[in-house]
């Protein structure tokens, strides 16, 4: 058991990846708490963007 240990304490491919997967847990969950508090403000944003754009091709 002490052996089996000792092996998986030196192999850093297994925890690189851990810890490469929890960043990216960690950014989506980021990304969506900002997206659900700044929802109102992106939709309004986009919004007047797409209205412009739309307006300066039509003219």
């Amino acid at each position: 058991m002490y052996v089996l240990l000792k092996k998986l304490s030196k192999n850093i491919h297994g925890a690189t990846a851990i810890e490469y997967g929890l960043l990216a847990a960690i950014l989506v969950v980021a990304v969506m708490t900002a997206f659900m508090a700044f929802g109102d403000s992106f939709k309004s944003m986009s919004s007047r963007t797409t209205t412009a754009i739309s307006d300066a091709v039509n003219n």
